[in-house]
Order: C-alpha cells, then structure tokens, then sequence
C-alpha cells in the first residue's frame, strides 16, 4: 500500500501531512518538538497498533507514514 492508498483509508492524515509541510519552515528545534508533541500524537493515533482500522495497524504502515512526514517536513 502506497502513501496515497493510506491516506485515502484514513482521511485525517491529509491534515497532518498538509501541517507537516507547514512546518517545515521552522527552524529545526521547533520542528522537531512540533513533531512529537503535536504532529506524532495524532498519527498514533491514526496507524499502526492504536489505528481502530485493521489495514492499517501494522508496523509497515506506521513506518510508511512516519518516514513521509519526515520527508515532508524535512527533519
């Protein structure tokens, strides 16, 4: 499952990842606490093993979206 395939099972990612690329014009330091403690928490909630969608609770699935935010956010 692709990125877009995710996202189109789970909606609320697409603001997530939208905030993601709103953020990636702050310096490093905020970037990164805006991450775990605004951005991260959400996505938990969303995939991997606290997803209430079965498709999307697996390991391949958190990493698949952390990785992207990572890159969209550039950190």
């Amino acid at each position: 499952m692709d990125i877009k395939e995710i996202e189109e099972k789970e909606p609320a990612l697409t603001a997530i990842f939208n905030e993601a690329i709103s953020a990636k014009s702050l310096p490093y330091s905020e970037k990164n606490i805006y991450w775990y403690r605004i951005l991260k928490p959400r996505m938990l909630k969303l995939v991997g093993f606290s997803s209430k969608n079965n498709e999307l609770a697996s390991t391949a699935i958190y990493d698949k979206v952390y990785f992207h935010c990572m890159k969209l956010m550039e950190l």
